[in-house]
């Protein structure tokens, strides 16, 4: 298509140049789209216009662009559209440019624009001309940019308008700029509105105006700002009118000042008021100066006050008057001040008050001086005071009279303050009366005295109370003295208090009695003192209670004795509680009891505690308890004893459980004995302990029976073995076990003997590497108690063997009885005790040995229980003969080794054919059972053994473990403790035992 000639181009027809596509459009040469027909183009499509470059458009001639259609000049780019030459956009119909869309219009150049002619331009749509640029239309002559009518104008944007030139802005016509809308209007710079005359102000609307902002009616020319309408200035807020200048303000013509409203007058700063001349300032009428608000009149400069006009300052009203300034109160003068109502003169404050200068006061009428409150009254200066008339201030009033404030009473003379009548000195405030010169009060009358109400006197200061004298007291009424505070009664001067009625004093209250100092309680008169209540001598405090000699307080009675309060109770010295006398102990509350100090319960004495009864005692604190002598608690009776509480009892001191004496002890009930804790049952002597009855050692908890030392065990009777429980017994250590005698073991029943923690049999050591056993834990299950109940007991461990006695001829060990342990049964019946009191009595020929020299000799046998498990299996049973074991001694030596939990307590030997000797001992076997505490070692086997002597025969009958163990000791006393303390200090190295 390019090669081709225009002619040969031409030739085609329009449905042939219809078919082609976008790129054969753009081949031709702008020569040849110059020669082209212009029906071609005509026929040619939007989309193919499209493919036309801006080389091919520019080469159109004015027909050919003059011929496009709606469509097809909207169909052509910003590029192309911006191609056409401005010689040909002239020619293009008025009807086809409303075919160019926005974008298009935006690529419009200023040059195409400027060639449009006016009819072109005012065919422009709404959009079309919001489309235009901020660009375009500042580039725009201002002719050509009037021809836009009214409605185009009201089209454009708010970027649009804000970017004409002030010279467009000036040059606008009226109808134009009267079109604009507000929000239009409002988007004008600065620079657009400085560059409004006053004509062109005149034509704006009131929502124009309005839509102005602070800067933009900042920016109004002051020359110009007369133009505006007293309609369009109407519009204004008061916001606006508060951002206008000065200068603009002074240029305001006077219908524009009277026309502005009380809201828009409000708009008015300070500075801009201030900056008014006064003649300004009295143009407005008075209901314009009602309007003025608060603010705005206190920034009116002194001048412009004092230049205002009478009926202006008539006009302001009470709230007006109330905000000015105390410089704009002292600019008023005498006339100023006569011309002020009540209400206006009420309406000022302090500080206003305060700044009327004093040579102009009686300016004030009386009428308007009445509109001053007590409080405004007492605002007011001694000087001004001092310049009211006579006549002034004899129109006080009782409320302006108790204004006065202390300052100004104070400065009154006395003449002058005595004057007042007795209805005004009753009229008078407590800070008023406080305020008094101690001359004053001094120096006033009797009557004025009597008159002063409750309050009033409640109101003195002290300094006051000590003017007064002894006289003065005397007239006080009781309601007066009642009404003083304990500060004002302490003030009383001792010389003056005894001129107090008795009546007057009947008066006071228990407090206030209590605040008196202990010197006025000296000074009163023994007349005085007893004539005070119960309730009054209840009131005394701790000091003065404290003070009171012990004859005051014998002499005080029964009832006013038990008036005493806890607090006064505890402030008795303990030189008063020694002397008071005993009746007053039995007088006294449980409360008035508990009050004393422990120092008090030490200073008691027995007779004193021999007046108490049970109650009494039960209301004994712990501290109390613990503060009673030894000998003081003696004093007390059998019943009171009883009416101890558990927590009384827990708080026995060991002085005072060892003062207790069997008759005290048996005194007491189960649930006391109960409560003792076990440092107190440990305290207790063996004769105390024997004292109590079978109940009250029955009544024993499981802590206090573990708490048991051995000695105590061994002073048990009878009748208190068979009421120890089965879980008392079960407590016990083992050391308290072995303690049992062989007596009190008989005596205990089968349930008893299985609860013991411990039960012993002879082991021998068949292997040579000393006696060894099993734990509890890991023992067996055996009646190692001969009750018929087998119990999980330490066992005979390794190789070693069990020395026994098959009583029964059976083949098998049975029971306990079997074995040369605490059960074995001796010949009388009763138990052995330990292992070698059961041996001992087959000594036939007493030479402390058992061999073939005694007749039982043969019948003894070593059960080895190989298999550990408690039980007599076949050859388990072997003769002493068929062991080689030739002697068993008797003579034994304590020891303090624990094994697995066992006491290998008793250690002699035993000897073989060969001559050799071998370990034998009496093993303590502990009980298993998870609920008992494991043994003390420090108790174990404390109490030595009587009844064996090392080395020795046994030299009288078995009492039990405990004697058998001290015998074998030495008989000496003196050895037991040491030999103990060795035995404790092994144990010690091996803890625990279980």
């Amino acid at each position: 298509l390019a090669a081709m000639s225009t002619d040969d181009l031409n030739t085609f027809t329009a449905t042939q140049f219809q078919a082609m596509g976008t790129a054969q459009i753009a081949s031709p040469g702008t020569e040849q789209i110059y020669q082209l027909a212009s029906d071609h183009l005509q026929a040619l499509s939007a989309s193919q216009l499209v493919g036309l470059t801006t080389r091919q458009i520019a080469a159109m001639l004015s027909d050919d662009i003059a011929s496009f259609s709606v469509d097809q000049l909207g169909s052509l780019s910003a590029a192309q559209n911006k191609a056409i030459e401005t010689a040909d956009i002239d020619n293009i119909a008025v009807g086809t440019l409303s075919g160019l869309n926005t974008l298009q219009m935006a690529a419009l150049s200023n040059a195409q624009l400027a060639a449009l002619n006016t009819d072109q331009l005012q065919a422009f749509g709404d959009s079309q001309i919001a489309g235009l640029t901020t660009a375009q239309l500042a580039a725009m002559s201002t002719d050509d940019l009037n021809t836009f009518t009214a409605t185009q104008f009201q089209a454009m944007g708010t970027a649009q308008i804000a970017n004409l030139t002030a010279n467009q802005v000036a040059n606008l016509v009226s109808d134009d700029l009267g079109a604009l809308s507000a929000t239009q209007f409002a988007a004008f710079r600065t620079a657009q509105i400085a560059a409004l005359d006053s004509v062109d102000l005149a034509v704006l609307g009131g929502e124009q105006l309005a839509a102005l902002s602070s800067t933009q009616l900042r920016a109004i020319e002051t020359n110009d700002i007369a133009g505006i309408q007293l309609g369009a200035l109407a519009s204004l807020t008061s916001t606006q009118i508060s951002v206008l200048s000065a200068a603009q303000l002074a240029n305001l013509a006077t219908d524009q000042w009277q026309s502005l409203s009380g809201d828009q007058l409000g708009g008015l700063s300070t500075v801009q008021l201030s900056g008014l001349s006064t003649d300004d300032l009295n143009t407005l009428t008075e209901a314009q100066f009602q309007a003025l608000s608060t603010a705005q009149l206190v920034g009116l400069t002194t001048h412009q006050v004092s230049q205002l006009e009478g009926a202006d300052l008539a006009a302001l009203s009470a709230s007006q008057v109330a905000a000015m300034r105390t410089a704009q109160i002292a600019a008023l003068d005498s006339v100023d001040l006569g011309a002020l109502t009540a209400n206006q003169l009420g309406a000022m404050n302090s500080g206003q008050l305060r700044a009327i200068n004093t040579a102009d006061i009686d300016g004030l009428s009386v009428a308007a001086l009445g509109g001053l409150s007590g409080g405004q009254i007492g605002q007011l200066s001694t000087t001004q005071l001092a310049n009211l008339s006579t006549e002034q201030l004899q129109a006080l009033s009782e409320g302006q009279l108790n204004g006065l404030s202390n300052t100004q009473l104070v400065s009154l003379a006395t003449d002058d303050l005595n004057a007042l009548t007795q209805t005004q000195f009753a009229q008078l405030t407590t800070a008023q009366v406080a305020a008094l010169s101690v001359n004053q009060v001094a120096n006033l009358e009797s009557a004025d005295l009597a008159a002063l109400s409750e309050s009033q006197v409640r109101a003195f200061t002290t300094a006051q109370i000590v003017a007064l004298d002894s006289a003065d007291m005397a007239t006080l009424s009781g309601s007066q003295l009642s009404a003083m505070s304990s500060t004002q009664l302490r003030a009383i001067e001792t010389t003056d208090i005894g001129g107090i009625s008795f009546s007057a004093l009947g008066s006071l209250t228990a407090a206030q009695v209590g605040s008196l100092t202990t010197a006025q309680i000296g000074a009163m008169a023994t007349e005085q003192l007893m004539a005070l209540s119960d309730v009054q001598l209840g009131g005394l405090s701790t000091l003065q209670i404290a003070t009171l000699a012990t004859d005051d307080l014998n002499a005080l009675s029964d009832a006013q004795m038990q008036q005493l309060s806890a607090t006064q109770i505890a402030a008795l010295t303990t030189h008063q509680v020694a002397n008071l006398e005993a009746n007053d102990f039995a007088l006294f509350s449980n409360t008035q009891l508990r009050a004393l100090g422990t120092g008090d319960i030490v200073a008691m004495s027995a007779s004193q505690f021999a007046v108490l009864n049970g109650d009494q005692v039960s209301a004994l604190s712990t501290g109390q308890i613990r503060a009673i002598d030894s000998s003081d608690l003696a004093a007390l009776s059998a019943g009171d004893l009883q009416e101890f509480s558990v927590t009384q009892v827990k708080a026995f001191s060991s002085s005072q459980i060892n003062a207790l004496g069997t008759e005290d002890w048996q005194a007491f009930s189960g649930t006391q004995i109960a409560a003792l804790t076990t440092q107190q049952i440990r305290w207790m002597d063996t004769g105390d302990i024997a004292s109590l009855t079978g109940d009250q050692i029955g009544s024993l908890t499981a802590s206090q029976a573990a708490a048991l030392t051995t000695a105590q065990i061994v002073a048990l009777h009878d009748d208190q073995i068979l009421s120890l429980s089965v879980n008392n017994i079960k407590a016990m250590s083992m050391a308290q076990a072995t303690a049992f005698e062989t007596a009190d073991i008989n005596l205990m029943n089968d349930a008893q003997k299985s609860a013991l923690n411990a039960l012993s049999p002879i082991v021998l050591d068949l292997d040579g590497n000393g006696v060894s056993t099993l734990s509890a834990a890991h023992g067996v299950q055996f009646d190692l108690a001969a009750t018929g109940h087998t119990g999980q007991y330490g066992w005979v461990g390794g190789n070693d063997g069990l020395l026994v006695r098959d009583i029964n001829q059976d083949g098998v060990i049975n029971d306990g009885r079997e074995l040369f342990g605490s059960v074995t049964r001796l010949d009388n019946g009763a138990s052995a005790g330990n292992g070698y009191n059961a041996l001992a009595q087959l000594d036939v020929n007493h030479d402390g040995k058992v061999n073939a020299a005694d007749a039982a000799f043969g019948e003894l046998k070593v059960w080895v229980d190989a298999n550990h498990d408690g039980k007599t299996d076949i050859g388990e049973l072997k003769g002493l003969v068929e062991m080689g074991i030739t002697s068993l001694d008797l003579n034994y030596a304590t020891s303090g080794r624990v094994d697995h939990g066992n006491a290998v307590a008793m250690v002699p030997g035993y000897e073989t054919a060969d001559g050799a000797t071998h370990e034998m001992a009496d093993v303590w076997f502990a009980q298993a059972r998870s609920e008992t505490p494991p043994p003390q070692i420090a108790d174990l086997l404390a109490d030595a053994p009587t009844d064996l002597a090392p080395h020795g025969h046994a030299t009288a009958a078995p009492a039990g473990p405990a004697a058998t163990l001290a015998h074998a000791a030495g008989a000496a006393t003196a050895g037991r403790g040491h030999r103990a303390d060795l035995f404790e200090e092994e144990l010690l190295k091996h803890q625990p035992l279980f």
